[in-house]
Protein backbone atom coordinates (compact mmCIF):
# COMPACT_ATOMS: atom_id res chain seq x y z
CA UNK A 1 0.00 0.00 0.00
CA UNK A 2 2.80 2.41 0.84
CA UNK A 3 4.46 1.59 -2.48
CA UNK A 4 1.30 2.56 -4.37
CA UNK A 5 1.09 5.82 -2.43
CA UNK A 6 4.71 6.63 -3.23
CA UNK A 7 4.10 5.81 -6.89
CA UNK A 8 1.10 8.15 -7.04
CA UNK A 9 3.00 10.92 -5.25
CA UNK A 10 5.95 10.50 -7.61
CA UNK A 11 3.71 10.67 -10.67
CA UNK A 12 2.06 13.82 -9.29
CA UNK A 13 5.48 15.36 -8.63
CA UNK A 14 6.51 14.64 -12.23
CA UNK A 15 3.32 16.23 -13.52
CA UNK A 16 4.00 19.28 -11.37
CA UNK A 17 7.50 19.51 -12.78
CA UNK A 18 6.47 19.10 -16.43
CA UNK A 19 3.22 21.07 -16.50
CA UNK A 20 3.56 23.51 -13.63
CA UNK A 21 1.41 24.01 -10.57
CA UNK A 22 -1.69 25.57 -12.10
CA UNK A 23 -2.74 22.72 -14.45
CA UNK A 24 -2.08 20.06 -11.80
CA UNK A 25 -3.95 21.49 -8.82
CA UNK A 26 -7.43 20.32 -9.92
CA UNK A 27 -6.04 16.77 -9.92
CA UNK A 28 -5.88 17.01 -6.13
CA UNK A 29 -9.65 16.48 -6.25
CA UNK A 30 -8.90 12.83 -6.96
CA UNK A 31 -6.79 12.41 -3.82
CA UNK A 32 -8.35 10.96 -0.68
CA UNK A 33 -8.55 13.39 2.26
CA UNK A 34 -8.00 16.36 -0.07
CA UNK A 35 -10.83 15.92 -2.58
CA UNK A 36 -12.61 18.95 -4.02
CA UNK A 37 -13.19 20.61 -0.66
CA UNK A 38 -9.52 21.56 -0.38
CA UNK A 39 -8.61 21.64 -4.08
CA UNK A 40 -11.15 24.39 -4.87
CA UNK A 41 -9.58 27.04 -2.60
CA UNK A 42 -6.11 26.12 -3.82
CA UNK A 43 -7.16 26.47 -7.45
CA UNK A 44 -8.78 29.85 -6.80
CA UNK A 45 -5.65 31.07 -5.04
CA UNK A 46 -3.44 30.07 -7.98
CA UNK A 47 -5.52 31.97 -10.51
CA UNK A 48 -8.51 29.92 -11.60
CA UNK A 49 -11.83 31.74 -11.54
CA UNK A 50 -14.13 30.45 -8.76
CA UNK A 51 -16.55 28.94 -11.28
CA UNK A 52 -13.74 27.32 -13.24
CA UNK A 53 -12.17 25.86 -10.09
CA UNK A 54 -15.55 24.63 -8.85
CA UNK A 55 -16.49 22.90 -12.10
CA UNK A 56 -13.06 21.31 -12.61
CA UNK A 57 -12.68 20.05 -9.06
CA UNK A 58 -16.25 18.81 -8.67
CA UNK A 59 -16.21 16.93 -11.97
CA UNK A 60 -12.92 15.26 -11.08
CA UNK A 61 -14.15 14.43 -7.58
CA UNK A 62 -17.28 12.78 -9.00
CA UNK A 63 -15.05 10.31 -10.87
CA UNK A 64 -14.15 8.82 -7.50
CA UNK A 65 -17.60 7.27 -7.02
CA UNK A 66 -17.52 4.66 -9.83
CA UNK A 67 -13.81 4.05 -9.23
CA UNK A 68 -14.33 3.15 -5.56
CA UNK A 69 -17.37 1.01 -6.38
CA UNK A 70 -15.38 -0.88 -9.00
CA UNK A 71 -12.40 -1.31 -6.68
CA UNK A 72 -14.62 -2.59 -3.89
CA UNK A 73 -16.34 -5.03 -6.26
CA UNK A 74 -12.92 -6.49 -6.97
CA UNK A 75 -11.48 -6.39 -3.45
CA UNK A 76 -14.35 -6.93 -1.01
CA UNK A 77 -15.45 -10.46 -1.97
CA UNK A 78 -11.90 -11.67 -1.43
CA UNK A 79 -11.53 -9.84 1.89
CA UNK A 80 -14.90 -10.98 3.22
CA UNK A 81 -13.93 -14.61 2.58
CA UNK A 82 -10.61 -14.18 4.37
CA UNK A 83 -11.54 -11.92 7.31
CA UNK A 84 -14.41 -13.17 9.46
CA UNK A 85 -14.56 -10.02 11.59
CA UNK A 86 -15.11 -7.88 8.51
CA UNK A 87 -17.98 -10.09 7.38
CA UNK A 88 -19.60 -9.87 10.82
CA UNK A 89 -19.30 -6.07 11.00
CA UNK A 90 -20.73 -5.60 7.53
CA UNK A 91 -23.66 -7.96 8.11
CA UNK A 92 -24.47 -6.17 11.39
CA UNK A 93 -24.36 -2.73 9.73
CA UNK A 94 -26.40 -3.98 6.78
CA UNK A 95 -29.04 -5.39 9.13
CA UNK A 96 -29.28 -2.06 10.98
CA UNK A 97 -29.54 -0.04 7.74
CA UNK A 98 -32.07 -2.31 6.01
CA UNK A 99 -35.39 -0.61 5.36
CA UNK A 100 -34.37 2.77 6.76
CA UNK A 101 -35.75 5.70 4.80
CA UNK A 102 -33.22 8.21 6.18
CA UNK A 103 -30.15 6.46 4.79
CA UNK A 104 -29.81 8.40 1.52
CA UNK A 105 -30.42 11.95 2.85
CA UNK A 106 -27.95 11.32 5.67
CA UNK A 107 -25.43 9.91 3.21
CA UNK A 108 -25.70 13.13 1.17
CA UNK A 109 -25.37 15.27 4.32
CA UNK A 110 -22.41 13.23 5.53
CA UNK A 111 -20.55 13.78 2.26
CA UNK A 112 -21.57 17.46 2.17
CA UNK A 113 -19.76 18.27 5.42
CA UNK A 114 -16.47 19.82 4.26
CA UNK A 115 -14.20 18.01 6.70
CA UNK A 116 -11.55 15.34 6.15
CA UNK A 117 -12.84 11.75 5.99
CA UNK A 118 -16.38 12.80 5.00
CA UNK A 119 -15.97 12.96 1.24
CA UNK A 120 -16.81 10.85 -1.78
CA UNK A 121 -14.34 8.09 -0.87
CA UNK A 122 -15.83 7.48 2.57
CA UNK A 123 -19.41 7.98 1.41
CA UNK A 124 -18.98 5.45 -1.40
CA UNK A 125 -17.30 2.99 0.95
CA UNK A 126 -20.17 3.32 3.44
CA UNK A 127 -22.77 2.85 0.69
CA UNK A 128 -20.97 -0.21 -0.61
CA UNK A 129 -20.55 -1.82 2.80
CA UNK A 130 -24.20 -1.20 3.69
CA UNK A 131 -25.15 -2.68 0.30
CA UNK A 132 -27.23 0.35 -0.59
CA UNK A 133 -28.69 0.73 -4.06
CA UNK A 134 -25.84 1.81 -6.35
CA UNK A 135 -27.81 4.37 -8.35
CA UNK A 136 -29.52 6.05 -5.42
CA UNK A 137 -26.39 6.14 -3.29
CA UNK A 138 -24.33 7.51 -6.19
CA UNK A 139 -26.88 10.28 -6.58
CA UNK A 140 -26.78 11.04 -2.84
CA UNK A 141 -22.97 11.08 -2.81
CA UNK A 142 -22.89 13.29 -5.91
CA UNK A 143 -25.28 15.72 -4.27
CA UNK A 144 -23.07 15.75 -1.19
CA UNK A 145 -19.95 16.47 -3.28
CA UNK A 146 -21.71 19.35 -5.05
CA UNK A 147 -22.92 20.79 -1.74
CA UNK A 148 -19.48 20.45 -0.14
CA UNK A 149 -17.97 22.33 -3.08
CA UNK A 150 -20.54 25.11 -2.74
CA UNK A 151 -19.93 25.35 1.01
CA UNK A 152 -16.18 25.50 0.47
CA UNK A 153 -16.50 28.12 -2.26
CA UNK A 154 -18.83 30.30 -0.19
CA UNK A 155 -16.56 30.02 2.87
CA UNK A 156 -13.59 31.07 0.78
CA UNK A 157 -15.52 34.01 -0.66
CA UNK A 158 -16.52 35.02 2.87
CA UNK A 159 -12.93 34.90 4.09
CA UNK A 160 -11.81 36.99 1.13
CA UNK A 161 -14.30 39.69 2.13
CA UNK A 162 -12.76 39.91 5.58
Amino acid sequence: MAGVLLLVLGAFALLLYWLGVKPCLPLLSLAPLVESRYAIPLCVEVGYSPLEAYLLCISLNLLVIPAVYGFMNLLFPYLSRKVDLLRCIVSYAEEKARGRKWTFPFLALFVAVPLPMTGAYTGTLIAYLLRLDWRRSSLAISLGVVLAGLITLSLQAGFRLL
